[in-house]
């Protein structure tokens, strides 16, 4: 029923410096990857929060509010791919044409 403890020659500073050592370990790779994720999310973020008008070939999300039947969109992103300003309509800072690969929207 007890463990063989035979097998193990760790002493316990040493299990202890080897549990830290690859808690660290994970620590960082952990921290690597929120901070990408943060990148990710602030890059849209900033977008939207400081700029108001869009010129010719600045690259947008766009907008594609499709409903199903049945389905909450609590948690659903209505904004499904990116794009870029191809054209201004009356000079007016939201009215644009984007396009989207090879179909305009």
């Amino acid at each position: 029923m007890l463990p063989n403890l035979e097998q193990n020659t760790e002493t316990v500073p040493q299990y202890t410096a080897a549990v830290v050592d690859r808690l660290n370990k994970v620590n960082e790779i952990v921290r690597e990857n929120l901070q990408s994720a943060a990148d990710s999310a602030s890059k849209w973020y900033n977008v939207k929060v400081h700029r108001k008008h869009f010129d010719e070939g600045t690259p947008v999300r766009i907008f594609y509010p499709r409903h199903f039947v049945g389905r909450s969109p609590k948690w659903r992103s209505f904004y499904k791919t990116t794009g870029e300003i191809v054209k201004k309509i009356m000079m007016q800072p939201t009215l644009s044409k984007a396009m989207r690969g090879n179909s305009q929207k």
